[in-house]
């Protein structure tokens, strides 16, 4: 079953979207449903911030989980990552760290999130890559 076959019959009551209730049902028994990361990932997923996700929004969520290979920190961070790089520039802007710090509930103002991208830029290339990010979260 592809994904927009799967968030359709998440989508009981034919409105367009689904909550994060409905999205854990797609990890039924034998799955880790209480995967701590989800719920961080189901927020960035969540574009337009209104607790629901739809169809397009599913579908990137679900792309970014499959392609986690393991359970490891750094698996999932890369994914969140990805997830985060709403504009594919393989780097992290302002807006999309906010969203970020949104989702792991951290209320920064944005001179001391300016701040924070100067720390995680490690290779101070200007730029917030994931190899950045990474480095800045798991040392």
């Amino acid at each position: 079953m592809d994904y927009t076959q799967q968030f359709a019959e998440l989508d009981t009551d034919h409105n367009g979207l689904i909550n994060y209730d409905d999205f854990l049902n797609v990890f039924k028994e034998g799955s880790d449903n209480n995967n701590k990361h989800f719920k961080i990932m189901f927020d960035i997923a969540d574009i337009e911030e209104n607790g629901s996700l739809n169809v397009n929004e599913f579908v990137r969520l679900m792309t970014t989980i499959k392609g986690i290979d393991n359970d490891s920190d750094r698996s999932v961070y890369s994914a969140i990552f990805h997830l985060l790089d709403e504009d594919n520039s393989g780097n992290l802007e302002l807006n999309e760290l906010v969203r970020f710090m949104k989702a792991v509930k951290v209320e920064i103002g944005e001179e001391e999130l300016k701040n924070a991208m100067g720390d995680m830029d490690a290779d101070k290339d200007g730029k917030v890559g994931c190899e950045d990010l990474l480095k800045y979260l798991l040392d």
